[in-house]
Parts: structure tokens; C-alpha cells; sequence
């Protein structure tokens, strides 16, 4: 047993438990009923939302291997600024990789990386025969 302050007047030192506030009448008891049931149920759907978007972020999608491949190749062109003699084969090869694995079009992977080097590929292939 607490004393409380009436929510509704405002009185001090009324019981938590009497059922209704001697002063105003106003139902105490139901108040605080109604009061920990709402917070239960906000509790538990927080625990079931939490639940829901830890099986959503656990389900989220992979590179593909190829998309990795293909863009080790073209970055290592780019970072090593390889002399044209062993970039063109590199990026051709990260190209060729790239769309191999666009055009395999597997959905549970993300294809990030083959975009990257076809992009870099790209790039390069054009500043290497300008």
C-alpha cells in the first residue's frame, strides 16, 4: 500500500488501494487496474515487435561470390594504378565476372559489387584508350 496523489483533483495522500478517492471520487482502484494491464500489453508487444525485427534483420541478403570476385579485380586496378599491361586484363576479367553473375540473377544475393567493377571497368577501359 502506497499513498498517491489523486490523478483526477490532485489530493495528496490517498491509498492506492482505497476505490475511489474520498475527495473528488474518482476510481483509483480501476485506474490503476487499468493502468498495469495497458502496461502489460505495451510490454508484450514490444517483445513481439522486438522479435519481428530481429527475424527481419537476420534474413537480410549476401554478396554473391562472383560479386566479390569481380570486384577484388577492378579495385585492385584502381588502388594499385596497375600499368596498362596488366590492368586491361583485370578489369576485362572483373567485367566479364560482373556479368556473369548479373546475368545469373540469383535473388538471395545482393550483386553490389558486380555493378561496382562494371562501372570501374568502365572507367578504366575508357581512360586507358583515350
Amino acid at each position: 500500500m502506497a499513498l498517491i496523489i489523486c490523478p483526477e483533483c490532485g489530493r495528496e495522500r490517498v491509498s492506492d488501494t482505497a476505490p475511489i478517492c474520498p475527495e473528488c471520487g474518482f476510481a483509483i482502484m480501476d485506474y490503476f487496474e487499468n493502468r498495469s494491464k495497458a502496461e502489460e500489453q505495451l510490454t508484450s508487444q514490444m517483445i513481439e515487435t522486438q522479435i519481428v525485427v530481429t527475424k527481419k534483420s537476420s534474413t537480410s541478403k549476401k554478396d554473391s561470390m562472383l560479386s566479390i570476385i569481380a570486384c577484388v579485380f577492378s579495385g585492385v586496378v584502381v588502388i594499385f594504378s596497375l600499368p596498362a599491361i596488366l590492368a586491361i586484363p583485370l578489369v576485362i576479367a572483373a567485367g566479364i565476372i560482373a556479368l556473369i553473375d548479373l546475368c545469373k540473377a540469383e535473388k538471395e544475393y545482393r550483386h553490389i559489387g558486380s555493378i561496382f567493377a562494371l562501372i570501374i571497368a568502365a572507367i578504366v577501359l575508357l581512360l586507358l584508350f583515350t
